[in-house]
């Protein structure tokens, strides 16, 4: 009914703003014009809707694209007699036609993409130059100040024998600590610099600027009344979720841009801080979102999330475990019932309150491999991937990277970076609004020979190089299987190695590819110059290996303590897991210490004859301990079967 606007929609969402230019720029121009500045009006009118597609082709009759006898002759009385699309001329139609197969042309050449963006915008009531964590203008970053700082927060939780504060209120918790001068300073910097009215609309400016397809906003509150409305007028719809607390005015919002998304489902949960289940603070906010206008629809989860405050506190960092192993149960289950398979990739925005992810992702991975329960982890902990927005909130006491981005590999390629820069200067400030800066990335769906490639170019470096940067899930060895299947008969030969090995671009080494080949085929392979010289005979079983032959290679390397790097990221993450479950240090766990761990991060209940099981389990030597070596052993073979 609409194909012109259509049109412009497809161009102006799938293709990139120079081939726009190139080819199509004087006829999109005027149908965007028209598309936003009468389809409102016309929204559930399809008969005027007629009318918008005839008045835009009209207002083309100056471009060198159309002449304008395509479109003169139209009266506004006879505009208002036509119902239907059918009244084009047969010149518009002819051209129509061509626009369509230029922008089909187009999108052959340029796959789906998005902007994705995070920022936490420091809520209004939360915004406050006197809070102790704040205070400008009356402290300073010196060293002296910073122990000024340390006495006002301790003022600041002073409690009776009661429990009752004794400092309550600005500017009680200061005296004595801060002069009057200083006192006015800090009030002076609020109402020019925190007050609501003066952040609200350089916050919306940002988020304009940032230009996201889908946005993450977190300690966001005034959403009713204030957000809601502005992010409509950007052309964004938006889910948000007030935290569960009642003194918590902020939540979570998960906000799409229309042209670009359109929602199937979602969901949001609160977090369980306790085993309990009786310590509720935080949310968590998921959507499926699918492109609008893109070859194959591809479909994205998109999850916005704040986490536990106190990156430095270790009771702290266990609430936020629990509350990341939460994340993982919930992602898993919201995918299984939106029938989200492997491919469909899950990005997770948010607030995280912690200075390390890798140290997040190696205990969540030990904690789920521990207890045997991959199976209901959504691969996103296996598979996942931040983007390295460098550090995301600067105050007085604190720089430090907390806000993130993190991704689905090899589902989404990381294509280009957003992150914004305050000179390290502490904010908000008269230029930044929020104690965080906003970040932005671009991703790209790759096509499924490139997901392919990352596959087999992963599973060459664990075998041939001992580089095991994670674990391949199933559906990646069998993605990498079918990369070197040149043929598709479910056998590779070594010939069909080598010539996936030229392909990739890694084969830069004898050494390399020996070992390759002799983990797939044998050492007698290496050995027999006969076997070379045939061995592309894929009817000789010494000369080929299944898919089931494939895992176990890949399985035997993995587990081989002796097989891999020093360096090796995957088994260093699961080192540092080892090293926080070992709360003595003396380089074992003991059932004690892995009670303790277990039952303060693990989503579900742990007791005494779990933990055994989780000894008897890992404790190879049976000395009742786990030690080092067993523990990696148990969670790299673990990993390689989730």
């Amino acid at each position: 009914i609409f194909p012109l606007l259509y049109l412009a929609q497809r161009v102006t969402e799938s293709i990139t703003a120079t081939m726009i230019s190139r080819h199509c720029t004087p006829i999109i121009s005027r149908l965007i014009a028209a598309s936003t500045t009468k389809r409102t009006a016309a929204k559930h009118n399809n008969y005027s809707r007629h009318r918008i597609v005839l008045s835009s082709l009209r207002g083309l009759s100056s471009s060198s694209t159309f002449n304008s006898d395509d479109c003169d002759g139209y009266s506004d009385e006879e505009f208002d007699e036509i119902s239907t699309p059918t009244t084009l001329s047969p010149s518009i139609l002819s051209r129509l036609e061509t626009l369509e197969a230029r922008v089909h042309d187009m999108e052959r050449v340029q796959r789906p993409s998005f902007i994705a963006g995070q920022y936490n915008i420091l809520a209004s009531y939360l915004g406050n130059n006197t809070e102790p964590w704040f205070l400008y203008d009356g402290l300073t970053d010196s060293e002296e100040d910073k122990e000024r700082a340390r006495a006002i927060a301790k003022k600041h939780t002073e409690r009776d024998e009661n429990g009752n504060f004794l400092n309550i209120g600005w500017p009680n918790y200061v005296q004595g600590i801060l002069t009057q001068e200083e006192i006015e300073r800090v009030e002076r910097v609020h109402s020019e610099v925190f007050a609501w009215d003066v952040r609200a609309p350089k916050i919306i400016e940002n988020i304009r600027q940032l230009d996201a397809d889908v946005l993450s906003l977190v300690e966001l509150d005034q959403y009713d009344e204030f957000f809601e409305p502005e992010l409509r007028k950007m052309g964004m719809e938006s889910i948000w979720i007030k935290r569960p607390r009642e003194s918590s005015h902020d939540g979570c919002a998960i906000c799409w841009r229309t042209t670009k998304f359109s929602l199937e489902a979602h969901e949001s949960f609160y977090y369980e801080d306790d085993i309990e289940g009786s310590k509720k603070d935080r949310v968590a906010v998921m959507a499926l979102l699918k492109m609008r206008f893109a070859p194959g629809s591809p479909r994205v989860i998109f999850v916005s999330t704040h986490l536990a405050r106190n990156p430095e506190s270790r009771e702290q960092e266990s609430i936020r475990l629990r509350q990341v192993a939460q994340l993982i149960l919930k992602l898993k289950s919201f995918a299984d019932r939106n029938n989200c398979g492997h491919n469909v990739p899950a990005v997770v925005a948010g607030d995280l309150n912690a200075e390390s992810l890798d140290e997040i992702r190696s205990i969540t991975s030990a904690l789920f491999g521990l207890q045997k329960n991959t199976d209901s982890a959504h691969p996103l902990l296996w598979g996942c991937m931040d983007v390295p927005t460098k550090r995301t909130s600067f105050t007085l006491m604190r720089q430090s990277r907390i806000d993130y981005l993190m991704f689905s590999e090899p589902y989404l390629r990381l294509t280009d970076i957003k992150k914004g820069d305050c000179n390290q200067e502490a904010i908000p400030s008269l230029e930044h609004p929020s104690d965080h800066l906003p970040i932005a990335a671009h991703f790209q769906y790759p096509t499924e020979l490139q997901v392919a490639r990352d596959c087999a170019r992963r599973f060459c470096d664990c075998i041939g190089h001992g580089a095991l940067r994670r674990p391949l899930l199933p559906d990646e060895l069998r993605a990498a299987f079918d990369y070197f299947d040149r043929n598709g008969n479910e056998k590779i030969t070594p010939c069909e190695i080598r010539e996936g090995l030229h392909t990739l671009a890694i084969a830069k080494s004898n050494a390399t590819k020996n070992r390759l080949l002799t983990a797939l085929f044998g050492e007698e392979y290496n050995k027999n110059t006969n076997l070379n010289e045939v061995d592309c005979d894929e009817n000789n079983p010494v000369l080929y290996v299944t898919f089931e032959t494939f895992q176990q290679a890949f399985h035997d390397s993995i587990t081989n303590e002796n097989g891999h790097n020093a360096n090796d990221p995957y088994l260093a993450d699961l080192v540092n897991a080892f090293e926080y479950f070992d709360l003595d240090g003396n380089g074992s766990l003991s059932h004690e210490e892995l009670y303790t761990v277990l039952r303060a991060i693990s989503p579900t209940a742990v007791d005494d004859e779990a933990i055994a099981e989780i000894i008897k389990a890992v404790d190879v030597d049976g000395d009742g301990n786990v030690q080092l070596d067993e523990f990696v052993a148990a969670l790299v073979s673990g990993g390689e079967r989730a």
